[in-house]
């Protein structure tokens, strides 16, 4: 026998039935004004609206069903607009504030059916409470399974759309050039402008969101998205549409990530050629985990033309600087301080801002370091300068077993 509770239900499910045209409105222009985003053009606005339809007409059927069931499948028609969403770039969080939006205006109408049809009865809260437990249910058990399907369709849309990027991209790097005149097209991203390529990595096992990393690189210097190319499980290479310095200091990323940074260039050329350089720099940095965690080619340029051969500079280093390229904290500290004092023309006062100490501490330690040296600085100047700056970069060789 059905309750009384149920039969008030069936009787306001009846007249919220009555409206469902006007209610799928007014739906979709708080879809529209609230969420843009899933109703760009009049195709999707569309299929937003009869997604709604179809949820709409289920949810009637579980409200009129007195033993409270969950229906185990979704409106065909709900995941559909899922799919769309995803077709159309939107991301979950799209479709999430799309059925709240949606969950916000039938709860309103139904409530108002509710207070027409059972009015200041003793039933009015029984009423709500059940319609209250079958919508929170059905929209949750909707929401659930259209994210999974938008997020399903996003996965073999971006594993396709990826796998042809990274094609597009090695067949540039490579030396060819499509010439179909869609190329910035298919890239998403105009590979005729400026360009600045990045190489970003983690090391020893740490994690750290690349894509994240790179956007965030983006951002700071105002540009477009990056275009990025998975190069392996922790390695991504990144092109960022500028010609500006990348501020890596400033731009608060994971310090589990490393940066090599390729000089700026323009066209196809420039963005070979600004490649080649990162990568340049990231062989120095991931062979050398001693090193910064960031660089740019300007500042390797000297230790990536000079360190092919990491045994052939050490021994240039160790042969130039004697003592002085000895293994140890404070021989590396005086081989930065007389790093810098040389790029400063000998001047202890610049020298000692650049390295936040005293202009004495500044002298002491360059007298230690000629010391070692076994003869001025400034009559080997050149070599000297080399050697240091190629001992910043290339990394000791791992000493051969017998």
């Amino acid at each position: 026998m059905i309750d009384e509770t149920t039969a008030l239900i069936a009787a306001v499910a009846d007249r919220f039935e009555t409206r469902l045209e006007s209610l799928e409105l007014e739906i979709a222009e708080a879809v529209v004004a609230e969420v843009p985003a899933a109703a760009a053009d009049p195709a999707a606005a569309v299929k937003v609206r009869v997604g709604m339809r179809a949820n709409l007409r289920r949810l009637l059927a579980l409200v009129r069903d007195h033993d409270d069931r969950l229906a185990p499948d979704v409106p065909p028609e709900a995941l559909e607009n899922a799919r769309e969403l995803a077709r159309r770039g939107a991301g979950v969080e799209v479709a999430y504030q799309v059925h709240r939006v949606a969950q916000r205006v039938i709860w309103r109408r139904w409530m108002d059916d509710v207070v027409d049809v059972v009015g200041s009865s003793r039933h009015l809260i029984s009423v709500l409470d059940r319609s209250l437990q079958v919508h929170s249910s059905y929209v949750d058990h909707v929401l659930s399974e259209s994210l999974a399907e938008l997020q399903r369709e996003r996965d073999a849309l971006l594993g396709g759309d990826l796998a042809r990027r990274g094609e597009i991209v090695r067949s540039i790097l490579a030396g060819g050039l499509p010439n179909d005149g869609l190329l910035a097209r298919r890239l998403r991203y105009d590979i005729y402008g400026r360009h600045t390529a990045m190489i970003l990595w983690t090391a020893d096992d740490a994690e750290a969101d690349l894509g994240s990393a790179a956007m965030q690189l983006g951002r700071i210097v105002g540009t477009q998205s990056p275009l990025t190319v998975d190069a392996g499980t922790d390695v991504l290479w990144v092109w960022i549409a500028t010609d500006s310095p990348i501020p890596i200091a400033d731009a608060g990323i994971d310090p589990a990530l490393r940066v090599a940074i390729g000089s700026a260039g323009g066209g196809v050329s420039g963005f070979r050629n600004s490649h080649q350089d990162a990568m340049s720099v990231y062989r120095l940095l991931a062979s050398n985990p001693a090193a910064s965690r960031s660089a740019t080619y300007s500042e390797v340029e000297v230790a990536a033309l000079f360190g092919g051969d990491a045994r052939r500079v050490r021994q240039f280093v160790t042969s130039t600087l004697g003592p002085l390229a000895a293994d140890s904290p404070g021989a590396q500290r005086l081989r930065e301080t007389l790093r810098v004092f040389l790029a400063e023309a000998d001047n202890a006062p610049k020298t000692a801002r650049r390295l936040h100490t005293h202009r004495n501490t500044v002298l002491q330690r360059i007298a230690r370091a000629t010391e070692l040296l076994g003869y001025s600085p400034g009559e080997r100047r050149l070599t000297v300068t080399l050697a240091l700056e190629l001992d910043r970069w290339v990394r000791p060789p791992e000493p051969q077993s017998d």
